[in-house]
């Protein structure tokens, strides 16, 4: 991890991935935020805390290392949500080979 983090342009856990990477648990905006500031330390350019599993709504928290910005949407009635954080991380990762640029810092 120590290694492999600092040469991340973005990195993008899921909430129980985020609890382990920061040493802490992870189940609201606020601990998001201390999450993604613990992440961002350990190297990565950009995080992105995925929380479609909190309680009320979807809400991915993207942190540049100064300001965060968040997408939040309502979460959609279904079981078929396995595999979501993969493709969320291969559709960024797609658009940046394509030439598409993150939120500037």
């Amino acid at each position: 991890m120590e290694a492999l983090l600092p040469l991340a342009l973005v990195v993008t856990p899921n909430l129980h991935e985020a609890g382990l990477l920061a040493g802490m648990e992870v189940n609201d905006r606020l601990s998001m935020e201390e999450a993604a500031r613990r992440i961002k330390a350990l190297g990565p350019s950009y995080v992105v805390v995925k929380g479609g599993h909190l309680e009320q709504e979807a809400c991915d928290l993207l942190f540049d290392g100064r300001s965060f910005r968040a997408y939040v949407s309502t979460k959609l009635n279904t079981v078929c949500t396995h595999g979501a954080g993969c493709t969320f991380s291969a559709a960024i990762t797609a658009g940046l080979a394509k030439g598409r640029t993150l939120p500037r810092r």
